[in-house]
């Protein structure tokens, strides 16, 4: 007869649900939220709340930020928020439309080794001057009775359409604004301002007003038009490709090379040089004559506003070799079409002039905010 073994197996018990004792109790607060709509509606206002105040929190705190008062120049108080939109625009006109990606290593880079100066700090003392101009452009339009009136509102709402419209819509304009910590207030103001200071250059420094250019002036500029403005033909040969800005081959640059020394002894034997222009240079492929064009100083390559600057009227220049193509030029005597144009760019100039002497006079309060604002 076999003995029976005294061993016995003993085997854990298991929870009947073979759950955790914090699992039951979830299970029956869960169970109790089914069973009683009242908890269910407290927990969903409870959970609503609770992402409200994740979402809203960051944004209250971002807007007061930006609220704050950094400046007041002359009792003017600007905020962080326009502070940025100054600092924006300085940004825009030294990187373009990539202003909004530039790295912190780029704004931390030292472009004057004697000071120490970093980009970043050039572009924050570019936004004061700009604002300061700004309180300038304010104080002054005050003084003359000038304001902006529903015409300019109008007109500012429509440029601000056609910019959003350019950036790629609403969404694009706000991502902008919100790159840069900024808003849409400091955005009009800035805006407002700009169009203030249009109204001015009209109604104070233009034609017949009361600051416009004096007699000397006039005079001055009648005798310096000719060297501010040209009026040029041009045969161009390029000689790189016009699609990826690579160099042509040498056999085809010394035979183009060859082609603008036979056409430069063609317009010294007198042939007409617009015809010339319409036969050979590429740059007047697509046009119809005339094939003039009117500049002003600084536009033109300087390898070519010097070869004007040296010809007589109806002269024409010796084959120019640039970086990209052969020149050749013709100096054509300059009629007065641009002459008003430059006469309001004198005004402007005068204008500019008055607004910075006034900068000096300025009193600023620099507040703490100021100070911490990083670039």
């Amino acid at each position: 007869m076999k003995k029976s073994s005294n061993k016995k197996v003993i085997s854990k018990k298991k929870n009947k649900k073979n759950v955790s004792t914090k699992e039951n109790i979830l299970k029956r607060f869960i169970n109790r939220l089914k069973t009683n709509r009242k908890y269910m509606i407290i927990l969903s206002i409870v959970i609503v709340c609770l992402i409200g105040l994740v979402i809203f929190i960051p944004s209250v705190i971002r807007k007061n930020s930006l609220n704050k008062v950094v400046l007041t120049i002359d009792d003017m108080e600007y905020t962080k928020s326009d502070f940025n939109i100054y600092f924006y625009s300085v940004k825009y006109d030294y990187f373009g439309s990539s202003a909004s990606d530039v790295s912190d290593d780029n704004m931390k880079a030292v472009i004057d080794n004697e000071e120490g100066t970093t980009l970043g700090q050039y572009l924050k003392d570019q936004a004061l001057t700009e604002i300061k101009t700004a309180t300038v452009i304010r104080e002054y339009a005050l003084k003359n009775n000038i304001e902006l009136d529903d015409k300019d509102y109008q007109e500012l709402k429509k440029n601000k359409k056609k910019y959003i419209k350019k950036l790629g819509g609403k969404g694009k304009f706000k991502k902008l604004l919100r790159d840069n910590d900024t808003t849409d207030k400091s955005y009009d103001s800035m805006a407002e301002t700009d169009k203030l200071y249009n109204k001015l250059l009209t109604k104070v420094y233009g034609e017949g007003r009361k600051k416009d250019l004096t007699d000397d002036e006039l005079n001055e500029a009648s005798k310096t038009y000719k060297t501010k403005y040209f009026k040029v033909e041009q045969i161009i040969l390029t000689t790189i490709d016009v699609e990826t800005g690579k160099s042509l081959s040498d056999t085809t640059i010394n035979q183009k090379k060859m082609l603008a020394d036979t056409i430069y002894a063609l317009a010294n034997e007198g042939k007409d040089f617009e015809k010339l222009v319409s036969k050979y240079s590429e740059d007047a492929q697509d046009k119809e004559p005339p094939y003039y064009e009117y500049y002003k100083s600084g536009e033109l390559l300087k390898q070519i506003e010097e070869a004007v600057l040296k010809l007589e009227d109806n002269a024409i220049s010796p084959v120019i070799q640039t970086d990209y193509a052969f020149h050749i030029i013709k100096k054509l005597e300059l009629d007065d079409s641009k002459y008003n144009k430059y006469l309001d760019e004198l005004r402007e100039e005068k204008a500019l002039k008055d607004l910075n002497d006034s900068l000096g006079s300025l009193k600023i309060i620099y507040r703490d905010a100021y100070k911490k604002i990083k670039y």
